[in-house]
């Protein structure tokens, strides 16, 4: 099953983009579980699940990362695509 997971790209609570990355699974995700990535320390919860088993995947969005400044967006993506994840 395709495993797709949206991470919203916030400053001062207005968002700014998102960045999304997939995978196959046999994990099925749930509200709270934490997920861990190295494009972050410290482990994101699971804010929301939608699965569809007639189209194979779920997705799941997880808790905001703080860009702290929208100037330094750029970065903050490069530094996500380096971690496997691709920017919307």
């Amino acid at each position: 099953m395709t495993l797709t997971m949206d991470v919203a790209l916030v400053a001062n609570k207005e968002h700014l983009g998102f960045v999304r990355k997939e995978y196959e699974t046999s994990i099925l995700p749930y509200e709270g579980l934490e997920i861990e990535d190295s494009a972050w320390k410290d482990s994101k919860k699971v804010l929301s699940v939608v699965a569809s088993y007639q189209n194979n995947y779920i997705y799941i969005a997880l808790e905001p990362y703080d860009v702290q400044k929208s100037k330094h967006l750029n970065q903050v993506k490069e530094m996500f695509q380096a971690h496997g994840w691709v920017s919307h």
